[in-house]
């Protein structure tokens, strides 16, 4: 036998023993532990659509999530705003979902190693999450620790404990439970494209600046404004064109009753016929913004629809913006 045929022989020998190995590993039916491929919560497929309540407690802070009879979710610890309906289904389903791989150690001592230790532990990195069902009936107590990869299971490893029992359990699957409340949001406050912006009007006391697009292919540029005094460089109108495409906000609160005059406003045009109304406060050294949305006069039912689905959702709150974005809305200088 010639030396390469005999090179190509052992390969194909490794690589068929590899193979092999990997399949064994893999298979639940072939693994050493007899839990393996086992669901870690049989029973919860059938509860899914039971859950109204979601408590979620963590390092950082303790969420409170409420089902309402739309099917929206709301977080209590935001009085009550809107949650990203999706992230709470995948999490429901992650749960559901779980596979074990393997025990691992029922020794208290050790479960600061794979972040599984009681919540009430001084310095407790793990992160509780319990389900109720409308009767306040609890369906899942679960506690959530480490993350880990591993080929042997072919997919994502969790450390998880169930509260009360000592045993804990490596587990695969795939499962986000975000550990603050801004994560659970759809922090896009509305769509626009950059080129569907007709025009920008910032108003500031007496002081305004226009700047406008003569159609979608164009550039915003300054078409009026109160005085010379105000930005008009291509960084700054870049900056403006980018926050208002792209305009996420980091918290959310309730519009207080004694709420002031706003100290700026931005009024958007688009050439959909949508018409953005942007409040602009500031308050305990933050910037926080108010939204109202209408179409123009000869614009499709579709923007007004648009419109009216906007304004509900926002109505009523007050979004937190970041400082960069809030120095968009800042065009004029001293004069």
């Amino acid at each position: 036998m010639k030396f390469q045929h005999f090179k190509i022989l052992f390969l194909a020998t490794l690589i068929a023993i590899f193979g092999a190995v990997t399949f064994w590993i893999c298979s639940p039916n072939l693994s050493s532990n007899k839990n393996f491929g086992e669901k870690m919560f049989p029973n919860l497929s059938a509860q899914i659509n039971d859950v109204t309540v979601i408590g979620i407690e963590t390092p950082f802070e303790n969420l409170t999530f409420e089902k309402k009879e739309n099917g929206d979710w709301i977080l209590l610890e935001a009085n009550g705003y809107v949650v990203n309906r999706e992230k709470i289904r995948k999490m429901l389903i992650g749960l559901s979902e779980l596979e074990i791989i393997e025990p691992k150690t029922a020794l208290p001592e050790f479960y600061p190693d794979i972040s599984v230790e009681d919540r009430d532990v001084s310095g407790s990195n793990s992160t509780l999450v319990s389900l109720m069902n409308p009767s306040g009936e609890e369906l899942l107590k679960l506690l959530i620790g480490k993350k880990t990869q591993g080929v042997s299971w072919n997919g994502q490893g969790i450390f998880v404990r169930i509260p009360d029992m000592l045993q804990s359990w490596l587990v695969r699957g795939y499962l986000d439970v975000y550990a603050h409340k801004i994560s659970w949001f759809d922090t896009l406050l509305f769509h626009v494209n950059e080129s569907d912006v007709k025009s920008i009007k910032i108003t500031e006391d007496s002081r305004f600046v226009i700047y406008q697009r003569v159609n979608e292919l164009a550039s915003l540029r300054p078409v009026r404004f109160s005085d010379y005094q105000y930005l008009n460089t291509a960084s700054y109108i870049q900056s403006l064109s980018d926050t208002v495409s792209d305009l996420q906000f980091v918290d959310v609160v309730q519009t207080p009753a004694d709420l002031l005059k706003p100290s700026r406003e931005v009024l958007i045009e688009t050439f959909t016929g949508m018409i953005i109304h942007i409040h602009v406060y500031d308050m305990m050294q933050k910037s926080f913004i108010s939204l109202e949305f209408y179409p123009e006069k000869t614009a499709p039912i579709s923007i007004d629809e648009q419109a009216k689905m906007l304004n509900e959702r926002h109505t009523g709150w007050l979004y937190e913006i970041e400082h960069e974005k809030q120095s968009a809305f800042m065009p004029f200088l001293k004069l």
